[in-house]
């Protein structure tokens, strides 16, 4: 079944994503996201009555953001 497209909320320019979709923009798997987000891991969601689970674009780009790493520091053990 095909992914539906972005959705606007009511929110001007707010697009919301299915977890498919997020995950691709983030270039994960579904089943990563799934994951992370069952973990607490992952970026802020919306769950809605009926289950469905969408992401905020922006809370996906500010999420990508947070997990950003310097190369030139040493990562701590």
């Amino acid at each position: 079944m095909a992914d539906p497209t972005p959705r606007k909320a009511d929110e001007p320019g707010r697009i919301l994503l299915n977890t498919a979709r997020a995950a691709r923009y983030c270039g994960l798997s579904k089943s990563a996201f799934d994951r992370y987000r069952l973990q607490g891991k992952g970026p802020p969601f919306i769950q809605l009555e009926n289950k469905r689970v969408f992401y905020d674009r922006a809370d996906l780009d500010a999420w990508l953001n947070n997990n950003r790493t310097d190369p030139t520091k040493p990562r701590g053990f």
